[in-house]
């Protein structure tokens, strides 16, 4: 590998960890904020519409950006085509937003769905025309411009989402939120940008794309929609107030983890595609870029499993003591997605995705079936443990197909996973004799510090640190 090519790849991760970083920063505060000015049943109702702009990017986002990644004997024609065709499925879906509004509202039985909905069609619309623009920025390895843009999109929206939720708009100060994240990154992408669409549109391009991706958006879709299913049960079977503690949980930890997954497998896609017949490369991508997720993803769900009442007493306030059964359950559940995610981009990055819809078809219903035993079991707490169940089998499942094709063994290379796992144990012990009579935030902050100093020392000690894993990714 070039002295060129290894400083690349330092910078990619640099650059995407900095702005990512920056981003979640972001949105922590304004989550703190908003949840002080806002109520549960205001993010009970935003899940319900998360459900459907959730099956948008299915087609506008996850279908057509990686086949530009892959795929890099793609011609102008080919880019031009992309383009109008994703803006055409966009708008179909935002006029089938439009349309079903009014039915939505009488079936969850909250009439402001109807003009939420209609606000996520327009923001379906704008997503599809910016798709293209960030896929041409991942090929090029351009992390640096998107992250940028992310930022600042996300501040510029976020200011504006306070001042509504403070002036009491109450669940559209979410909802413009969200839509004007998603234009604010378009006109960014835009401006920077050299690329710009033009009339051009070949049917062979339609054909060679339809094949592409037929399988992928099987895939994509039918794992949306079991995913979605915890958010449909409860939005329909419980009330919006339970939704919005649930979704909230949710989004509070499993959303930031998956975004720092994806910073590493944005960077790794594209590498294990350049690399599909070098299967030692591959190997070495991987193992450290799971080693590297779990060494920064588990101190922070094992902080929240420990100390969940104090977590959310300082970050949201009495309203939303609430979410502390969930987190507990939670913070499990984000260790796992994480894994996932990193193993969707290595099935999507190797091109194997008939090996993807394999099993996609086993761990799907499966999903559906635990969280519907859960729920019949125990409501919105047991559906909230048959996703824990779920996550556990789906990762066994994953890890197992991608240990076969790079022939590796399952124990030995997970020997990361394993230490920090006993350093869980351990810092758990410790924390047991740690009794909290008072919350407030000179504990947090001992307790946090004292959590995070025993983590690091530990790792530190077993020789395996983030630096180490990234020196490792940086030679292929």
């Amino acid at each position: 590998m070039t002295l060129t090519k290894k400083r690349s790849t330092i910078s990619n991760l640099f650059w995407s960890f900095l702005t990512q970083g920056g981003v979640e920063v972001v949105r922590f505060i304004v989550a703190i904020i908003l949840a002080r000015l806002l109520v549960p049943a205001d993010y009970g109702i935003m899940a319900i519409v998360g459900i459907f702009t959730g099956f948008s990017n299915v087609f506008i986002q996850f279908t057509f950006s990686p086949v530009i990644v892959q795929n890099r004997d793609l011609d102008r024609k080919d880019i031009h085509t992309i383009f109008w065709l994703n803006l055409t499925v966009g708008t179909f879906v935002a006029i089938v937003f439009v349309l079903s509004g009014s039915f939505l509202a009488q079936f969850y039985y909250q009439p402001v769905l109807k003009g939420l909905v209609a606000l996520a069609g327009l923001q379906v619309i704008v997503a599809s025309i910016s798709v293209i623009q960030r896929a041409l920025q991942e090929k090029n390895h351009n992390f640096k411009t998107i992250g940028v843009v992310r930022f600042a999109a996300a501040l510029l929206s976020s200011i504006i989402a306070i001042i509504l939720a403070y002036n009491n708009f109450g669940v559209w100060a979410l909802a413009i939120h969200m839509f004007l994240l998603v234009l604010f990154e378009c006109l960014g992408l835009f401006m920077l940008s050299k690329w710009y669409p033009k009339l051009i549109f070949s049917s062979n391009t339609f054909q060679k794309i339809k094949r592409m991706t037929s399988s992928l958006v099987l895939e994509r879709s039918f794992g949306h929609l079991t995913e979605s299913m915890d958010k449909f049960i409860l939005g329909k079977f419980s009330s919006v107030s339970d939704l919005g503690l649930y979704s909230r949980s949710y989004g509070f930890l499993l959303f930031p983890l998956r975004n720092i997954s994806q910073v590493i497998s944005q960077v790794m896609l594209p590498k294990v595609s350049e690399n599909k017949h070098n299967l030692k490369n591959i190997k070495v991508l991987y193992i450290n870029s799971l080693n590297t997720i779990l060494l920064i993803v588990f101190p922070l769900m094992l902080m929240i499993f420990l100390i969940p009442n104090a977590v959310v007493y300082l970050i949201f306030g009495d309203k939303w003591m609430g979410m502390v059964p969930y987190l507990n359950i939670l913070s499990f559940c984000g260790i796992l997605s994480s894994i996932i995610v990193l193993t969707q981009s290595f099935f999507v990055g190797y091109g194997d995705h008939k090996r993807l819809n394999k099993i996609t078809l086993i761990e799907k219903p499966l999903f559906v079936i635990m969280i519907l035993c859960g729920f019949i079991i125990n409501g919105s707490i047991g559906l909230t443990f048959g996703i824990l169940v779920a996550s556990i089998l789906a990762v066994l499942l994953r890890q197992y197909h991608i240990f076969k094709i790079l022939n590796i063994n399952l124990i030995s290379q997970n020997i990361v996973f394993f230490k920090c796992l006993l350093i869980g144990l351990i810092s758990y012990f410790l924390y047991s004799y740690l009794i909290i009579d008072k919350i407030n935030y000179v504990t947090i902050f001992i307790l946090s510090s004292f959590f995070l100093s025993i983590y690091y020392i530990v790792s530190f000690l077993l020789k395996k640190g983030f630096m180490n894993n990234l020196k490792k990714l940086n030679k292929i």
